[in-house]
């Protein structure tokens, strides 16, 4: 839980700085839900209204060599 909370706490600072970041919204929307808040499907929503594909660092990760 608490790696939910210190990524909820760094969306936040990256959108106090950048509040046009749709990927930061849609990360922030993730770390939400992941916490419990409901509001965190609406800032998902809107991350992909407004930049489609925003999210797809979240659904698609890069994959790593565990070799």
């Amino acid at each position: 839980m608490q790696r939910n909370q210190d990524a909820l706490a760094d969306f936040e600072a990256v959108l106090s700085e950048a509040p046009n970041s749709m990927r930061a919204l849609y990360g922030r929307g993730v770390a939400r839900q992941r916490l419990g808040d409901s509001q965190g499907s609406a800032d998902q929503q809107e991350a992909l209204r407004r930049l489609p594909g925003a999210g797809r660092e979240f659904v698609y990760p890069r994959f790593t060599n565990s070799r």
